[in-house]
């Protein structure tokens, strides 16, 4: 339990845009973590930033090597802090949550794409948003949003966003992946956690 298979990576490029990956893969513990491993290895390989290519060559790269049945969900996205533009694609990994401070709008970005692995030749959509000043992305794998209470209600995209929107308009990336992680603990009530949970926090200032 001291080891998973979740992970994140944040990468910025020559030429001033971040690079971000969020990744889970099936299954819990050492060999997850293993696979995690390769799959990081992949990302330094495929030596790209655009998220439909990298996420392409990635599962090419990894396809072939992966035990039968595993299998990766992970979503990439590239920044531009300039225009404020995000490029995001998605291996079957939870959708990204987009949080519009004006108005407190939530969006879930969907685009379509199997998990790395699942298929050797598979394609992946890209999708563009824009982030005004204050707007945040969540990235976050799914021991987050299925996470049950003592109840067995799942905490949810929509608790994970509302805990994100009601923060300060001041607050930090930092202060709001801890308020999140905050509110998922008042939720959980000392549950033991069944799965990793990974979560990143994108804010436009």
């Amino acid at each position: 339990d001291e080891v998973g298979g979740d992970w994140y990576f944040v990468n910025p490029d020559a030429g001033g845009k971040l690079s971000v990956q969020i990744a889970d893969v099936t299954g819990h513990g050492l060999a997850a973590a293993f696979i995690g491993c390769m799959t990081k290895l992949a990302l330094v390989a495929a030596d790209c930033h655009e998220p439909a290519a990298l996420l392409r060559e990635m599962n090419r790269l990894l396809a072939p090597q992966l035990p039968q049945g595993t299998f990766v969900t992970l979503c990439s996205y590239l920044f531009d802090p300039v225009s404020g533009k995000v490029q995001i694609s998605r291996a079957g990994h939870p959708p990204a949550i987009l949080v519009e401070r004006a108005g407190g709008t939530v969006k879930k970005l969907a685009s379509d794409g199997f998990p790395i692995g699942f298929l050797d030749d598979a394609e992946y959509a890209l999708d563009e948003v824009n982030l005004a000043s204050g707007d945040l992305l969540i990235g976050y794998t799914d021991g987050i949003s299925e996470a049950q209470n003592r109840d067995s209600d799942q905490y949810g995209i929509d608790r994970m966003a509302e805990a994100a929107a009601s923060a300060p308009a001041e607050a930090t990336s930092e202060q709001i992946v801890k308020r999140i992680l905050e509110d998922f603990g008042r939720f959980c009530d000392g549950r033991i956690l069944k799965d990793d949970i990974t979560l990143v926090v994108l804010k436009r200032k």
